[in-house]
């Protein structure tokens, strides 16, 4: 695929599989050997991506993430991406708090000869969104 095309499916990603919860489809997108990189367990599979979903989705169920940036780089392509959603459900061992996030990462993805993605690493802002949802206190500066 061109860089345009790669970009299309992108975007199609984002808002048909993630924003629209169409999980049915990621198949379309993600190789059988799909693994996310660093991912504690490691998620593997387009059934890995779906429980990564659903992690996140059982935590801020309106979460909705926008495409900022998009490059090709060889096999890969790198997405800087934004979301905003609302922490309904426990988040790791953080319980539910009401409050909105705005979350900011960036996803490389390596594509295989047939353009699915094989491998991903994903990295979030999280330690952002643990200060929205008051998990962690703002630093106070010292007085001298």
């Amino acid at each position: 695929m061109s860089p345009e095309e790669l970009r299309t499916s992108n975007d199609r990603f984002f808002e048909e599989v993630i924003n629209n919860r169409n999980f049915s489809i990621v198949e379309e997108f993600l190789a059988p050997d799909y693994k996310v990189i660093g991912s504690e367990p490691l998620l593997q599979g387009p059934d890995g991506f779906r429980q990564l979903a659903q992690n996140i989705l059982s935590s801020f169920p309106d979460i909705r993430f926008k495409v900022e940036d998009f490059m090709v780089a060889g096999d890969k392509t790198i997405v800087r991406w934004s979301s905003h959603g609302t922490h309904l459900g426990t988040w790791g061992t953080i319980p539910a708090t009401g409050k909105t996030i705005n979350g900011k990462g960036i996803t490389i993805s390596r594509l295989n000869s047939e353009d699915k993605v094989v491998d991903e690493w994903i990295v979030s802002d999280d330690l952002r969104i643990l200060f929205q949802i008051g998990a962690l206190p703002l630093a106070v500066p010292a007085t001298a």
